[in-house]
């Protein structure tokens, strides 16, 4: 991905939820990373995967067949008592909204980020026809999601300063809470969308 901030091996603290190989969980983005996280500590979340779901689609750039490696998988549980699940895509905001030519951008550059849109709008139908024939979910997860303050407005500013207190209250007293907190803060961001899936 082209938005890397990072990427190595994943070491989930619950390895019986991953529903695959342990030894080969890839994060490929510090975007992933706090996703695999949310999923391994998250209770309502029973199992999860990452890239185990392959979904064939048809390129509209070069009119083949490709796979499509979906980031997530996941069960939870829902507030009726039954399993859901959900496959996730984990993108840039940017990424999923239809690109804009802006004054000063290169035509290449714009040309390149219709390509890629045309290119993951074909992988997100292919992945929601897929959802609707299983009676699955597909929602996209993105640093509005997965990062603190992704989202400007009253509620997530005020979100971000008490988030922003507690870690300076944390480090000084020499711990370092982020996955708690990050894990917290998901929670409350992914419950509902995650309660109405299924």
């Amino acid at each position: 991905m082209a938005y890397n901030f990072y990427q190595g091996k994943f070491k989930p603290d619950n390895p019986s939820k991953y529903m695959g190989n342990v030894d080969s969980i890839i994060y490929r983005s510090s975007w992933e990373y706090k996703a695999f996280k949310f999923c391994d500590l998250t209770k309502s979340i029973v199992k999860w995967a990452s890239e185990e779901t392959i979904i064939p689609y048809i390129s509209p750039v070069d009119g083949r067949p490709h796979r499509y490696f979906m980031d997530l998988k996941i069960w939870f549980a829902k507030q009726d008592g039954t399993i859901g699940i959900a496959l996730v895509e984990i993108k840039p905001y940017a990424q999923t909204i239809p690109p804009v030519k802006k004054p000063g951008k290169k035509t290449s550059t714009f040309l390149e980020e219709v390509k890629t849109f045309t290119i993951n709008t074909a992988k997100w139908e292919a992945a929601e026809a897929l959802c609707k024939r299983e009676g699955w979910s597909f929602i996209k997860w993105t640093e509005r999601e997965l990062q603190p303050g992704g989202k400007i407005d009253a509620k997530e500013l005020q979100s971000q300063k008490v988030y922003e207190e507690k870690m300076k209250k944390a480090f000084r007293k020499k711990k370092s809470p982020k996955v708690e907190l990050l894990t917290e803060h998901l929670r409350k961001k992914i419950k509902g969308e995650m309660g109405n899936a299924g």
